[in-house]
């Protein structure tokens, strides 16, 4: 596993590499909101299956790392980041 780390008010943070690509793909898109279907054919479109949960889980410890309150959740429709 390929790990990235990320600097944050002056704090060293290490991703996974599919945290790393998610927050990149977040950042790509913060000025709009990206959805669970966009998200999985731009992180994981080469894995023929995922299983349901992996995205919330890999938004989950995003979170934990990064603050909660960079990454926000509108049910039903995505996520967008706060930046």
């Amino acid at each position: 596993m390929e790990a990235k780390v990320i600097k944050r008010a002056d704090k060293v943070i290490p991703l996974s590499k599919k945290e790393y690509e998610l927050l990149s793909f977040l950042i790509k898109h913060k000025n709009g909101m990206v959805s669970n279907s966009m998200i999985e054919e731009q992180l994981w479109s080469a894995e023929s299956y995922i299983n349901s949960n992996v995205i919330q889980v890999t938004i989950y410890n995003l979170r934990k790392k990064v603050g909660k309150e960079l990454i926000k959740s509108f049910r039903g429709l995505g996520y967008k980041i706060e930046i």
